[in-house]
């Protein structure tokens, strides 16, 4: 029987810097960028030295004592995540508050990808909330 290699992690699939110069150009395709063009070449300047440098979270502070490692340095962006989920915990299991119901629209479909036809999912959804409402 061969050896199996059991690989451990996320691979590692860097962009080359041309690669990552055409995708961050197709975000400005529009029209509306074309006087800008210099200004999009010094953000993807800029952009490509946080890839190259794999600066995925540039602000940070300390994770604090309620933390296995409270100095541990966590993204803002993170730890605002955290809270509002907390936050949103704290109002579901109030005992007080309203009922809640979880409505999830996962249709790739919507009124500017194809128009004149709505999503069957979200005109559930928007009958289902209408019929919520109507609870005491």
């Amino acid at each position: 029987m061969p050896k199996i290699t059991v690989r451990k992690g996320q691979a590692d699939f860097p962009m080359t810097q041309k690669e990552f110069q055409m995708r961050f150009r197709a975000r400005f395709a529009d029209p509306a960028f074309a006087g800008k063009k210099e200004l999009i070449e010094q953000l993807m300047q800029t952009a490509w030295d946080g890839y190259r440098k794999a600066r995925k979270s540039p602000v940070t502070q300390k994770a604090g004592p309620e933390f296995a490692d409270p100095n541990y340095d966590l993204s803002v962006e993170w730890l605002a995540t955290r809270g509002a989920i907390h936050e949103a915990q704290s109002r579901f299991d109030s005992p007080s508050g309203p009922r809640r119901v979880l409505l999830i629209c996962a249709s790739a479909r919507n009124d500017k990808t194809c128009p004149g036809e709505m999503s069957k999912t979200y005109r559930l959804i928007a009958d289902c909330v209408r019929d919520c409402r109507k609870l005491p």
